[in-house]
């Protein structure tokens, strides 16, 4: 979806329609591993992608560039049969965002968002952390931005609301 959206309509198009920009909410770009190989947008690094950083600020968020997660794999795979494995992954995802000053993880990617959310709690009970680090799906700001309501963007929908959406 974000490839489609970028190099086919592109950021000037995307950005003409934002209503409510997101200012005032720093946002860590987390692409994951299977949406940035083996394909990608053109001209992209495959090690730092931009392109989600730059969404992002076409968005009228901050974006953090330096973010060092964001092409890491949250362990999706292990979920199920090694889920020790693909919560200490995903711990590090979110401590990189919070160490980064994040308010909020956004990712292309459907199993990223869910595997990166979804674990919080029990990441909370093995590491002794206290998570609640908002995951949203691209589309869901995009939503947002373009003036959709809470409910309509399915905010309300998520285990760790995006309340500042």
């Amino acid at each position: 979806m974000a490839e489609v959206l970028i190099e086919d309509i592109g950021y000037a198009e995307l950005g003409s329609k934002v209503k409510r920009p997101l200012e005032g909410i720093k946002i860590a770009g987390y692409v994951g591993c299977q949406t940035n190989r083996p394909f990608g947008i053109a001209g992209e690094s495959f090690e730092n992608p931009k392109y989600l950083d730059h969404l992002v600020e076409t968005l009228g968020s901050e974006s953090i560039p330096d973010y060092e997660k964001k092409v890491q794999c949250g362990g999706g795979a292990l979920a199920f049969s090694e889920p020790e494995k693909s919560q200490e992954i995903v711990k590090g995802i979110i401590e990189a965002a919070y160490d980064h000053g994040a308010d909020l993880i956004v990712t292309p990617c459907p199993v990223c968002q869910m595997n990166v959310e979804v674990y919080q709690d029990r990441i909370n009970q093995t590491y002794g952390t206290q998570f609640k680090m908002p995951v949203a799906y691209c589309s869901t700001l995009m939503a947002v931005v373009y003036g959709r309501s809470a409910k309509d963007a399915a905010i309300n929908g998520q285990v760790i609301p995006a309340k500042m959406l």
